[in-house]
């Protein structure tokens, strides 16, 4: 009776014998009791649904169920303006130069 296969990073090697097993090769869990589910988990909620119900994938690549899916916000395609400026909003003023005398200490 030859010894069960070893793993040794990169394929199954029989200890005893010289022949070595791949990966394809490998023995199987014949005796595994779990079965395929026909059931999906939603992203949002984390709640069984069955196939027939089904998921559909948001903008976002969440996979939600029917009743959960949100469309993207329509915020999310606004793009801004540039605004071209047409000059200062406060033009400078002019110079306004006093003549001589013009102000007086009683002004002060």
């Amino acid at each position: 009776m030859p010894a069960d296969p070893t793993w040794d990073g990169t394929q199954w090697v029989l200890t005893e014998e010289t022949e070595t097993v791949t990966a394809v090769e490998a023995p199987t869990n014949s005796d595994a009791t779990e079965v395929p589910s026909n059931y999906l988990i939603c992203d949002r909620s984390g709640f069984r649904v069955t196939v027939d119900e089904g998921l559909r994938e948001e903008w976002n690549g969440l996979m939600v169920r029917k009743d959960l899916w949100e469309p993207r916000n329509a915020q999310d395609f606004v793009r801004g303006v540039s605004e071209e400026l047409n000059g200062s909003p406060r033009p400078e003023q002019d110079d306004v130069f006093l003549t001589t005398n013009e102000v007086q200490a009683s002004d002060l």
